[in-house]
């Protein structure tokens, strides 16, 4: 699959399961980077993180860019993609 395949199925199939992605890139050729703006902690986020690992993909980590002390914040998400 190339790189734009992978991002156009990737919202495709977040935006089906109700989850709204700012912006969906690569940080490197393995690596892809998922950046959730104002998401609920757990009907986002952690939900995101979920079924993400269904797919296949590894958790590596995410950076919170923005938060004001309530349940939403944004954040990028870094996922390694699955072989």
């Amino acid at each position: 699959m190339t790189k734009l395949e992978i991002e156009k199925s990737l919202y495709e199939f977040l935006n089906n399961n109700h989850i709204y992605p700012e912006e969906i890139g690569f940080f490197t050729n393995t690596v892809v980077k998922i950046a959730i703006d104002r998401g609920d902690w757990k009907h986002e986020h952690l939900r995101l993180r979920w079924l993400l690992s269904d797919l296949g993909y590894q958790y590596i980590s995410s950076v919170t860019t923005e938060e004001d002390g309530s349940d939403c914040y944004s954040a990028e998400h870094y996922f390694a993609i699955p072989r």
